[in-house]
């Protein structure tokens, strides 16, 4: 105790002689100018400023709760100047039933600049490049994007070839990518001419997390839906989908998927914002299982109709296995609690969260308003008759604090509903044929990049931002 007690009496004088000297007219324009020295920003890049800032500003912190304990008040922080221009990031990709990987990808590439430009890869040049239409459209993949809290500004419609023209029309500095290697439709080089130009970033690719495991996961769903819902007709056509989904879900790698840490949870929860006095709290829940832009139009709409500050709620994966049936959730709890920590819309969400929403769970959290949808995403797809029949908001609606937003796409009877997991179900199935002959190469594709990037082997490794 005595040992942490001195170590924080230090930190105390530290800060203390930072701030004496930054109080000092004199002082702080001698070290200005030793920051603005050529030779020293040189030696000293910005990421390393950016360090030295931030563990500055950690023991800002830890000063103002000393001073906070000790009666007296925080002292404001005058972070490390810096005297370089503001840097402009251009990332793209085609963002296709978006993931943590993808979420992951776009924080990296935001972590490298002040500005995010992402490009969402149109529909078409996808097809030409990849030789399968994207499930989900152009359009909806840029809504989802721009969704995201570390995105700037979006560009729909981009091509899959980023060059140096292109790279100027955005008005970026860079462009930034994964380090597994994007060829062309020809097998060229996507990224030739800014890599030759010294203007491409490289960040790592996320491990953990598959398009092509969730395209089988997708499959199997679609397989395990046929007998559950009339409505969606399977292909009659014989397929090998049994031998490529197994290939994906009992592979080598697949064991390396899923991959969860405290640190990646604490990168996707940035600083987050605490409910403030005055704020309305609303409480919204549901397994958003393939975060699509129902769920985000569904999020937008309850906080700006009904609050200020939105908390969701995520049924863990039994629960939704009981209300969805056999092959649920496609994303097991924590892919998708990162997928809805990435909307700038949410400020806090809760893991595991109940079915049935409580008393206690509503006066533990001081909710306001809960919010459900006209048209439920979370309809059950192979729940045995007389389960969970009880109304998971009965209390919600007894207290007057049940709302119910319209889902419809013009808010009218009659208007279809916004996309919808079963829309993306029958898009799978529509798609299987494409689906199933592409899961090889992706495959292969990613079991080559593994085996560069890890292990032993491994020649060519990129940190993690």
């Amino acid at each position: 105790m005595q040992e942490s007690a001195s170590t924080a009496i230090d930190m105390y004088r530290l800060i203390a002689l930072v701030n004496r000297v930054r109080e000092d007219d004199a002082l702080a324009a001698e070290l200005d100018a030793v920051w603005k020295r050529p030779d020293l920003q040189q030696m000293i890049d910005e990421r390393t400023r950016v360090v030295v800032d931030a563990d500055l500003q950690a023991l800002q912190h830890t000063v103002n709760a000393l001073n906070v304990a000790s009666g007296g008040g925080p002292q404001p922080y005058a972070s490390v100047p810096s005297t370089r221009k503001a840097i402009s990031i251009y990332a793209d990709g085609i963002f296709d039933l978006m993931h943590s990987g993808h979420f992951n990808a776009i924080r990296q590439a935001r972590a490298m600049g002040d500005r995010l430009v992402v490009g969402v890869v149109s529909d078409e040049e996808a097809l030409q490049t990849k030789g399968i239409r994207p499930i989900y459209t152009e359009q909806e993949r840029g809504e989802l994007v721009s969704g995201c809290k570390w995105v700037d500004d979006v560009m729909v419609g981009t091509p899959y070839a980023v060059d140096m023209a292109f790279l100027e029309k955005t008005g970026c500095d860079y462009v930034a990518h994964g380090d597994d290697f994007a060829p062309c439709a020809d097998g060229s080089d996507c990224y030739a001419e800014p890599r030759a130009a010294g203007r491409l970033k490289i960040f790592k690719r996320t491990e953990g997390i598959s398009t092509t495991r969730l395209v089988s996961r997708l499959l199997m769903a679609a397989e395990n839906m046929k007998e559950e819902s009339p409505t969606l007709e399977p292909p009659t056509s014989p397929t090998t989908s049994t031998h490529y989904v197994d290939w994906s879900l009992n592979s080598d790698r697949a064991s390396k998927q899923s991959l969860m840490s405290t640190r990646r949870l604490m990168q996707f929860i940035n600083q987050g914002r605490k409910p403030q006095p005055g704020d309305t709290i609303v409480y919204v829940d549901g397994s958003f299982d393939i975060f699509h832009v129902g769920h985000l139009r569904f999020l937008q709409q309850a906080k700006a109709t009904h609050g200020t500050f939105l908390l969701v709620g995520l049924y863990d994966d039994s629960t939704v296995a009981a209300v969805k049936g056999v092959g649920f959730p496609v994303m097991n709890l924590l892919e998708r609690t990162l997928n809805v920590l990435a909307m700038k819309v949410v400020d806090e969400v809760l893991i595991g969260a109940p079915r049935k929403v409580s008393e206690y769970l509503i006066r533990t959290y001081d909710i306001h308003v809960v919010v459900g949808g006209s048209i439920l995403d979370e309809l059950s797809l192979g729940k045995q008759p007389g389960t969970d029949t009880d109304d998971p908001y009965a209390v919600a609606k007894k207290l007057g604090i049940y709302r119910t937003i319209d889902m419809r796409c013009g808010g009218e009877e009659g208007d279809e509903p916004i996309l919808t997991f079963r829309d993306i179900i029958r898009r799978i199935v529509d798609n299987r044929m494409a689906l199933l002959s592409s899961i090889g190469q992706r495959q292969k594709k990613e079991d080559g990049h593994y085996a560069k990037t890890t292990g032993p082997a491994a020649t060519h490794k990129v940190q993690e931002l």
